[in-house]
């Protein structure tokens, strides 16, 4: 059971079984633990923590919509 939702990440992560990828999200309190937890889970590769998270189809996402969290997500990962 989490204690303060509020203190935890969420991290991509990527397994492949079965001749398939899964994408997977890793609740985790810092980088280190998100890591130790991925450890734990066999072939579970962590790929980054998890910034911002936009419904597919959410109402009135246009071109500006999208721009925006295109730049926002180039400016993050690296």
């Amino acid at each position: 059971m989490l204690n303060d939702s509020a203190s935890w990440k969420t991290y991509a992560c990527r397994d492949y079984h079965s001749g398939k990828w899964w994408a997977l999200d890793l609740l985790a309190e810092n980088d280190d633990d998100a890591q130790a937890r991925a450890n734990k889970l066999g072939n579970l590769q962590l790929l980054r923590e998890v910034k911002m998270q936009i419904p597919a189809k959410m109402p009135g996402t246009g071109f500006g919509v999208r721009a925006i969290i295109s730049v926002r997500n180039f400016f993050c990962a690296h």
